[in-house]
């Protein structure tokens, strides 16, 4: 099961690299754009590695 903690730290850091961007330009349409970009990375690469 090691190949999910790769997944949780890489969510962990987009959040916090969302939160930074957000405080330093408050842009609420860009900032629902990269989180939904982000969202589908990290499907992606859960449906990589449970098939």
């Amino acid at each position: 099961r090691c190949g999910c903690w790769p997944i949780i730290n890489f969510e962990i850091n987009v959040n916090f690299e969302i939160e930074v961007n957000s405080r330093s330009k408050s842009t609420s349409s860009s900032k629902s754009i990269i989180i939904l970009v982000w969202f589908l990375l990290i499907l992606c690469l859960f449906l990589l590695i449970r098939y």
